[in-house]
């Protein structure tokens, strides 16, 4: 969830401290890895349901494994293709999704439903306009009316598009 309605990176969410969620104020704040930019989100209910599931725990990562341990990087990857087979079984997803490719998808879903590229990069956390053109690159936006501005101040149109799909 952290990936497809956060924009995180899995390497990101397995290492994300804690503090990374404030429970008062439902933000969560992390770094970027890459740009070192802060950014900071609301929490959406659904990200919030989850990690309720896995409260209380005693590790010092956001995150946890089934046995209440921060994840390594490996017993991530591999839980999570794991789910990948079963859901591509299902044909709720496509063949070879990565957690990488969540973060894409949340950049042309972003894109599609308005917000211009600035938004984009600041929302991923990353420098430069032009990867978050890169990112969302697949978005349809036959019959869009994008927005132009680079601030976006109505949160529940961003509220709904994290929520959603």
């Amino acid at each position: 969830m952290l990936g497809g309605l956060l924009g995180w990176r899995e390497g990101e969410a397995i290492s994300a401290p804690r503090t990374a969620y404030n429970e008062k104020t439902g933000v969560f704040v992390r770094i970027s890895t890459k740009s070192g930019k802060p950014v900071k989100t609301d929490a959406p209910k659904k990200v919030v349901a989850a990690l309720q599931a896995i409260f209380p725990h005693n590790a010092t990562t956001l995150l946890v494994s089934s046995t209440g341990r921060p994840w390594t990087q490996d017993r991530f990857r591999k839980s999570f293709f794991r789910l990948i087979q079963k859901l591509e079984a299902k044909g709720q997803v496509g063949s070879d999704l990565t957690f990488h490719g969540v973060r894409h998808f949340r950049a042309t879903r972003l894109r599609e439903a308005g917000f211009d590229k600035q938004t984009i990069a600041n929302f991923l956390g990353q420098e430069t306009t032009s990867m978050a053109g890169y990112y969302s690159r697949d978005a349809d936006l036959r019959g869009s009316s994008l927005i132009t501005s680079p601030l976006i101040t109505n949160t529940n149109r961003v509220q709904k598009c994290l929520t959603s799909g």
